[in-house]
């Protein structure tokens, strides 16, 4: 893959001779957009997205294998995990979100649709998940909000924002920070990204866990527990996205 087939007018990747042999185009997380745009001002269009040590070298498939063996390890995980754990969770997220499972046949490459239906059995497909499509025409759906306010409070924090220098015609970028206020003393989890890819879209980049770890260990284990919770990060998505767009200049 090289930075060439990443189009973000049109947010899709295309794979060249993937899955059996043939050509696809796949979604652009917007999550990824704005990492992308800044590497990309760095290399030429040929240039490999995932560079190996020597020039003009990509990646082999082992030093991926490795990368994706101590991320198992890093994330506590007792499974066995491959890179083509991915794929497979790709697919399975993709279908409990209610994708068409045709869709899913194209940006895995399958041939047959007979092929894609495997995941089916593996992926967990909740009622409650299923809306009514009166409510989707009229908004009634559970906000945000609402299930931050089923959490129990956990303790107190604040958040620090902080705008770069900007550059002419280059989206907006800033630094963003957690104050944790722990029993002993405020505990500041640094290295938070924000960035606003399109207009009004704020996207959120947080550092490996690692660089937190000796800082975690200092919370209690009801804070720790939140902090990797999901409701934690939409909490954080939502807050820090309203500062940021409103320290704007032209916010």
């Amino acid at each position: 893959m090289r930075y060439r087939d990443v189009n973000f007018d049109r947010r899709v990747v295309t794979v060249w001779q993937g899955k059996g042999r043939s050509d696809r185009q796949v979604m652009l997380p917007r999550s990824f957009e704005p990492l992308l745009r800044r590497q990309s001002g760095a290399f030429a269009p040929d240039d490999f997205l995932f560079p190996g040590v020597q020039r003009g070298r990509h990646l082999s498939p082992r030093t991926v294998e490795r990368v994706v063996e101590r991320a198992v390890i890093v994330a506590g995980l007792n499974k066995r995990i491959t890179p083509h754990s991915l794929r497979h969770a790709f697919a399975t997220h993709l279908l409990e979100n209610g994708t068409d499972i045709r869709f899913i046949q194209k940006y895995l490459g399958h041939v047959r649709l007979e092929t894609t239906t495997i995941y089916t059995r593996v992926a967990v497909l909740r009622e409650n998940r299923v809306e009514s499509p009166l409510d989707a025409l009229t908004g009634n759906r559970p906000s945000a909000s609402r299930a931050e306010a089923a959490l129990r409070p956990v303790g107190t924090m604040r958040l620090s924002v902080a705008l770069r220098q900007g550059e002419p015609g280059r989206p907006s970028v800033a630094d963003a920070s957690i104050i944790v206020n722990s029993q002993t003393q405020p505990i500041e989890l640094s290295g938070i990204v924000l960035s606003e890819s399109r207009p009004g879209w704020v996207s959120l980049e947080l550092p490996p866990t690692e660089q937190w770890e000796d800082r975690l260990c200092w919370l209690t284990p009801n804070q720790q527990e939140r902090i990797a919770s999901p409701e934690f990060y939409q909490h954080l998505q939502r807050h820090l996205g309203e500062r940021f767009l409103s320290l704007r200049p032209d916010g």
